[in-house]
């Protein structure tokens, strides 16, 4: 995985601009002054491929467009080019070469910082949209893997091991570590490529493994897979029918069953269960134990393989921010830390779901403590301060007639009732029902008018509407002026 940006040229104002910008975005910058100095350098070491390479075309020491297709070979890292601004042609022929940006000088901050912005955002999602592509394809390679920790270097290189071998694999390990990840770079990574990668996934949550369907592995499953791999998540949780049915085939295939080598299938299982306990509890076949367990790999749960958490971190954090739009550049060093002592009981699975929920909450530039609660909710020394609920309002019960005003009746001065009688409209009827708008409608004329002593053009202002409108309403509803008709 990237973990630099790389700024090719010698302009130290032109350094200034990338190291501050490169630092907002969480990575360090890379400098390399002249031209010639890319050759054996960098090119040869596929693991210290940059993020992003910025490209000074100003340098002298080479031609531009040959140094730019020298950078290129350094991956598909996106590159942004600068020249001064009477050399913009070179700007747009590094465009039809490949470049992503162009940058004319003098610079600015800002406009420095949304290209390296834009660059890395479509860097992310062509990555992401290339591994989905891989996958979709059978193509994923072992670069798609973090591996760091020597727990993870170990099962990589078994990994490698099984694609060269035309064997059965069992992959074992918790749920969420990546055991269908690793099957489909092993099935990518041998002699079966491009072949079909058929999943069988037996661990529906919930449903005991005698109940589950024994058509599940039929023949029709096996013809598919004809060639190339199938796939059997869960495979300790089959039920009887169905490892009866995984014998007779591998059985079968092993004496040379009829039909030619293309119709070979690849057997690859996955468990996160203890299948020689199983065995022991006569829950799982002995003989199909022996026939599927002849390359066991165990990928180690993702509490025990620390040393990997931050590159997952940063690649989830790239990729989601990207996908969101959010500019969050880095974590800061003590959520980091919190996620370290968290237990992970899901494992990556798991992880990536709280950096995705974590890029959403945050507001800015860098994930923090804040940013993941229910993370910090369940380690010791970690908190997250919850603002208290404001005070519930108190207001008085209100015991008499449903009414409308102000909580529930208004009041207003009439000559024609005693002093601070209560003047209001009934919102239900004597049934205890909502009355309709427009008899409710009506009664609001009614008091508007002898409110306002009859006077329609104070009537009509008060009440929002026109006098023709006021008229016309007053008509439909039967209403007689007793008052002036101002």
């Amino acid at each position: 995985m990237a973990s630099h940006m790389l700024l090719v040229g010698n302009d130290p104002a032109a350094r200034q601009f990338v190291e501050e910008a490169a630092a907002k975005h969480g990575f360090p910058c890379r400098v390399i002054g002249r031209g010639g100095a890319l050759g054996a350098d960098l090119v040869k070491n596929s693991n210290d491929r940059p993020a992003l390479i910025i490209l000074d075309l100003d340098m002298t020491d080479t031609d531009s467009l040959t140094l730019l297709r020298k950078v290129r070979q350094l991956g598909p890292a996106p590159i942004v080019v600068l020249s001064s601004t009477g050399l913009a042609h070179l700007g747009n022929q590094a465009l039809q070469e490949g470049a992503c940006d162009y940058l004319s000088k003098p610079l600015t901050a800002e406009r420095v910082d949304v290209s390296m912005r834009n660059a890395l955002k479509i860097s992310v999602l062509e990555e992401e949209v290339a591994r989905l592509k891989r996958q979709a394809e059978g193509k994923l390679a072992w670069s798609d893997i973090v591996a760091i920790s020597p727990e993870m270097q170990r099962a990589l290189s078994l990994a490698k091991r099984a694609a060269d071998l035309d064997i059965p694999v069992l992959i074992e390990g918790e749920r969420g570590t990546g055991r269908e990840l690793f099957a489909r770079a092993i099935h990518a990574e041998s002699g079966h490529a491009g072949k079909p990668f058929i999943v069988i996934d037996c661990g529906e949550p919930g449903v005991p493994a005698q109940e589950k369907p024994a058509h599940a592995l039929s023949e029709a499953k096996w013809a598919d897979a004809a060639g190339g791999a199938l796939f059997i998540k869960e495979i300790g949780e089959l039920g009887p029918e169905n490892q009866e049915l995984v014998v007779q085939f591998m059985t079968r295939q092993r004496k040379g069953a009829p039909g030619s080598e293309e119709a070979k299938v690849r057997l690859i299982g996955s468990s996160s269960l203890d299948l020689i306990e199983r065995v022991k509890n006569g829950q799982f076949r002995e003989d199909l134990y022996y026939l599927i367990n002849v390359f066991p790999i165990w990928i180690p749960p993702l509490r025990d393989r620390p040393d990997d958490l931050a590159h997952l971190v940063r690649h989830c954090l790239a990729r989601f921010a990207a996908e969101e739009g959010k500019r969050i550049a880095s974590i800061h060093p003590r959520a980091l830390m919190l996620l370290r002592a968290y237990a992970w009981p899901g494992n990556v699975r798991q992880l990536e779901n709280a950096i995705y929920r974590a890029v959403i909450l945050a507001d800015g530039d860098q994930l923090r403590v804040d940013d993941l609660p229910q993370i910090a909710a369940h380690v010791q020394g970690f908190s997250v301060p919850v603002p208290a609920a404001p005070p519930p309002r108190f207001r008085e019960p209100y015991r008499g007639p449903a009414m409308i005003g102000s909580p529930l009746m208004v009041t207003v001065p009439s000559p024609h009732l005693p002093a601070n009688a209560p003047l209001g409209i009934a919102a239900l009827t004597e049934a205890g029902e909502i009355r309709s708008l427009t008899d409710i409608e009506a009664d609001l004329i009614r008091l508007a008018l002898g409110h306002y002593r009859g006077h329609i053009t104070e009537v009509a202002r008060r009440l929002g509407i026109g006098r023709s409108t006021l008229y016309r309403k007053m008509r439909e509803f039967g209403l007689d002026l007793r008052h002036n008709s101002v």
